[in-house]
């Protein structure tokens, strides 16, 4: 989901070719994103183990539609390395940097089910999607 702080952000990204470091996130606080929600809203995780994820790793887009255009990475992987306390992630979220060196959301999705992780080993694997399709007013 874009939030209408990600789609000022896309608006940026495509106008001024800002776009860099792309990162994925998870978020560790019970947020249900709407078009409102801001990277503020959001706490990253801070499991042991957990750093975030390069986004690099997307091909090229491709059309699946009249309107619609599409870009799939591979299965993203966070890893817990140590038993502590359980820590639960309610979804990921990417960002770039943009050409103040700030770090700016670009899309948040909420996961269908929290995932917890509290053991050496566990693990949270998902699959990022870009989508973007053209709505007519």
């Amino acid at each position: 989901m874009f939030t209408l702080q990600s789609l000022d952000n896309v608006v940026k990204l495509l106008i001024v070719d800002d776009y860099r470091d792309l990162r994925i996130h998870l978020y560790k606080n019970d947020v249900t994103p709407d078009k409102n929600t801001v990277l503020a809203d959001l706490t990253e995780s801070t499991f042991t183990g957990y750093a975030n994820l390069d986004g690099t790793v997307f091909g090229a887009t491709s059309h699946t539609g009249a309107d619609e255009s599409a870009s799939d990475g591979p299965e993203m992987q966070w890893e817990c390395t140590a038993d502590g306390a359980a820590q639960q992630a309610f979804g990921m979220y990417t960002t770039f940097l943009n050409a103040a060196a700030a770090r700016v959301m670009l899309t948040v999705d909420r996961f269908d089910e929290p995932v917890t992780i509290a053991f050496n080993h566990d693990k949270v694997k998902k699959k990022l999607k870009f989508r973007a399709k053209n709505y007519a007013p």
